[in-house]
């Protein structure tokens, strides 16, 4: 069931070709600095007892804030969709489930955060709680499952480094009892990045991994395809 000969099925007819594998695998670096930075920034105004301007809906911060984190989630979208292509060839359920549930969760968080970031600018204020709901059910339910599920893949495949692995495990339950100890320790200021920190690490190794993988191992695209 479990196996992975270390070459990439993606034909050269796809379109997930070398250049734009390395390209995605950037993009998610991205995504993660820009999420980590704006998750700092945020947990330093609290622990200076300030509200962040961008809490304010409709505000220039609000929508400089928002629009942000749709950019962000998107290129991580991308790094979880171009890693799915480049480990087509991991036989392991444990993988196509979890990483298809990564790739949604990011998916969702990225939709969520473009319709929270429009709708107040064209006075359809009702829709921002749904579009919240979505990003929460992205983050909280999908993403943290399916990289659980994904962790747990790549410790039985080696696939990737055992470092990768345990930095996916290590989100789901960072995520379930960061703020209740948190809370119960009295940081909760910092909850949120201490929530991400797991996420991003990870994100940012697949990006690095995919940055310098596919070149060898997976044939440019023909261009009289």
């Amino acid at each position: 069931m479990f196996g992975y000969n270390g070459q990439s099925l993606v034909s050269s007819s796809s379109r997930w070709t070398p250049r734009r594998i390395g390209m995605a695998g950037l993009a998610a670096i991205a995504g993660a600095l820009v999420l980590l930075v704006h998750v700092t920034y945020g947990t330093a105004l609290q622990l200076q007892g300030v509200v962040p301007g961008y809490e304010t809906i409709g505000s220039s911060a609000y929508y400089l804030s928002e629009g942000v984190l749709f950019l962000a989630w998107a290129g991580m979208f991308l790094g979880f969709a171009a890693l799915r292509a480049r480990m087509v060839g991991l036989e392991s359920r444990l993988w196509d489930v979890g990483s298809a549930l990564a790739a949604i969760g990011a998916a969702l968080a990225t939709i969520g955060f473009f319709v929270v970031t429009v709708v107040p600018a064209i006075g359809a204020m009702g829709i921002v709680d749904p579009g919240n709901m979505v990003i929460g059910l992205g983050l909280m339910v999908a993403i943290t499952i399916g990289t659980f599920l994904m962790g747990v893949s790549l410790l039985r495949t080696g696939a990737m480094a055992r470092s990768v692995a345990a930095l996916f495990l290590l989100v789901l339950p960072t995520t379930l009892v960061a703020g209740p100890v948190g809370e119960a320790l009295g940081v909760g200021p910092v909850i949120g990045l201490i929530t991400f920190l797991p996420f991003i690490a990870a994100v940012i190794a697949v990006g690095r991994w995919l940055r310098r993988e596919p070149r060898a191992t997976i044939p440019d695209a023909d261009p009289s395809a």
